[in-house]
């Protein structure tokens, strides 16, 4: 008689409810770890990009310059009192896209570069084709008198701390952002778009960005330009180190006497 080896159930192959959970809660707790992270990663890269753009057209800017016997171009949208092409043609955000990129190809500075691309930031409005700004003080309105107002890249005393463009809204509608010289206050709005700073492109053709230091300059920024020239944050802000420093950075100097010195008024530094 032969005695067959006797079979015993085999395990079912597979994962018990246990198991699953187990896996499943794993999951969930590296996705909080690295989602945070690849978020983080993902508004560097834009933020990256902004400053590419600004850099462009920074080095746009002085070239220029090099083109015609040391000019600095016109910084608002239409021609000013010399006659003088303005860099970007006039448009509105409300306007048709088709029309703002024609403007900005009919800007002086397009030749330099013959692509509308790095005129925005990548986290622009949609119907933003226009983000970035010149500043009052590189041959822009004199809203604080000619004695500010440069017409020469050569009358720039520091041009790797002076701005030639900043990241802006398009609602700014003549294309050059100022700040307060006279009192440490804004005067434009900034927007909020890259975390605790502003991107800029500087007179000596770099990219930088300035970081935020002062609660009050992220609560401004973080308005639409709407509420932010309706008052909701109040625009004077005594002490505010931001302030200081971008007025500086537009203006060459302060014309105003500094919460925190009581020294004389800042020196000029064109």
């Amino acid at each position: 008689m032969l005695l067959w080896p006797q079979r015993y159930p085999t395990k079912p192959k597979g994962f018990t409810l246990i198991e699953l959970l187990v896996v499943i809660a794993i999951i969930a707790i590296l996705a909080s770890l690295l989602l945070p992270a690849l978020s983080r990663a993902k508004q560097e890269g834009k933020r990256a990009v902004c400053l590419s753009n600004l850099k462009q057209l920074s080095l746009m800017w002085t070239m220029y310059a090099d083109d015609n016997n040391d000019a600095i171009v016109n910084g608002i949208n239409s021609r000013n009192a010399e006659g003088e092409p303005p860099w970007v043609g006039m448009a509105r955000i409300e306007q048709p896209v088709e029309r703002q990129l024609r403007m900005l190809s009919e800007g002086a500075l397009f030749p330099y570069s013959q692509t509308v691309e790095i005129y925005r930031c990548p986290v622009a409005k949609p119907k933003e084709m226009r983000t970035y700004s010149t500043v009052h003080a590189m041959n822009g309105i004199p809203v604080f008198g000619n004695k500010l107002r440069l017409r020469k890249v050569s009358q720039i005393r520091n041009p790797v701390e002076r701005i030639a463009f900043i990241d802006d809204y398009m609602d700014n509608w003549d294309a050059s952002w100022t700040i307060n010289y006279q009192s440490p206050s804004w005067w434009n709005p900034l927007p909020f778009r890259h975390s605790r700073g502003t991107t800029l492109g500087m007179a000596d053709g770099h990219a930088t960005t300035f970081r935020w230091m002062d609660p009050r300059s992220i609560a401004f920024a973080k308005l639409s330009w709407s509420a932010a020239e309706g008052g909701q944050v109040s625009k004077n802000q005594p002490g505010n180190p931001d302030i200081h420093r971008l007025t500086i950075a537009a203006w060459g100097e302060l014309g105003y006497q500094p919460k925190s010195s009581s020294g004389s008024r800042a020196q000029g530094r064109n």
